[in-house]
Formats: C-alpha cells, sequence, structure tokens
C-alpha cells in the first residue's frame, strides 16, 4: 500500500494522490495513519530517496511533444492527414506496450528504445521517409545508432502480430519481405 502511495506521489497530479487516510479505509483500518507514514518514510530512506527512473516511455512522450512527423512526410504517397500525429501517438504507446512487456528490451537504453519505437511506428503507419535528420537531431542517435535495436522490436512485432506486420510489409517494395529478402 505505501507503494501506491510512493509511486502515486511520483506520477500522479497531486489532486489524484490518495491520501493516509484513505488509503487505511480502503485497507479496512489494518493499518494507522501513522503507521503508513512511517513506513513510507522508512521505503523512502531504503531507496535513498531516488524515486526517479527514466523509461522509454518518457523519452517518447518528449520526442512526440517535440514533433515526429513532418511537413513533406507523406503517408502512402500522399500528404499527412489531421488524423496521422493522434495515430503516431497510439502506434508509440503501442509499441512501447508491447516492448515493456519483454525482458529483452531491457539491454537497450531507454533513449535508443524510444527512437526505435518511433521509427517502427512510422513503418507501421507507412510513414516515409522512415528516418529523418531532423530525427536524428531530436533523438541525438542516427539512423545507424538504433538500427539493431529498431530490428528487435520490428522482430518482435511480426512474431506477435504477423498477420499486421505483413500488411505493412506486403504494401511496401521497399520493404524486406517476412522471409528476409529484399522485394525487386
Amino acid at each position: 500500500m505505501v507503494c501506491i502511495i510512493v509511486a502515486s506521489k511520483y506520477e500522479e497530479v497531486e489532486e489524484r494522490v490518495p491520501s493516509p487516510t484513505e488509503m487505511t479505509d480502503y485497507a479496512q483500518n489494518v493499518f494507522s495513519v501513522d503507521h503508513l507514514i512511517s513506513m513510507e518514510v522508512h521505503i523512502l530512506n531504503k531507496l535513498k530517496w531516488e524515486l526517479r527512473a527514466v523509461t522509454p516511455l518518457h523519452f517518447i512522450g518528449y520526442y512526440c511533444t517535440k514533433g515526429v512527423l513532418f511537413d513533406t512526410d507523406s503517408m502512402q504517397e500522399k500528404p499527412l492527414v489531421d488524423k496521422v500525429p493522434r495515430y503516431m501517438k497510439k502506434y508509440c504507446d503501442f509499441f512501447a506496450d508491447l516492448c515493456l512487456q519483454e525482458y529483452t528490451f531491457q539491454q537497450y537504453r531507454p533513449s535508443i528504445l524510444a527512437s526505435s519505437i518511433i521509427l517502427a511506428a512510422r513503418r507501421a503507419l507507412r510513414i516515409r521517409p522512415l528516418w529523418r535528420a531532423e530525427l536524428s537531431v531530436l533523438t541525438e542517435h542516427g539512423e545507424k545508432d538504433i538500427m539493431p535495436c529498431y530490428e528487435h522490436v520490428w522482430a518482435f512485432y511480426q512474431e506477435n502480430f504477423p498477420t499486421a506486420s505483413q500488411a505493412v510489409d506486403g504494401d511496401d517494395p521497399r520493404a524486406p519481405s517476412p522471409d528476409g529478402v529484399e522485394a525487386v
């Protein structure tokens, strides 16, 4: 219960953080308010008050607010429409959720994984070009820097959603075919 209080204080707006009194009510008064407060201080001391953990989601949020779509981008060889930024955010969230469920993605720095997720979302939405110099400036990662992680993300997507990933790749003659052979 105390960890929920600490986490909510860290991630939520103040109005949504449950008070110790509310938490004791939820626990049917098994613990006193004073006990919860003392346990909160105990946990924070054990953590040495180091609560900051930067995740790929933090980077994705930052990158998306700065802009990961550009006026000269195209989607299926047509200019982007007003709905695309909303779809881009949803696809980034989808790929982030997919990757954060798999332990093997912890080998990558959060900023690298976030950049790879943006590239995967652009590919899934068929946005061209897939990567731009502006994205390298924003993320501080070049396309070559993120390629191993991106390939891992896309392979994991293909493994979990073979029909969807084949539909994306099947419409793009420049994309690798499912067996890894370049289409002509």
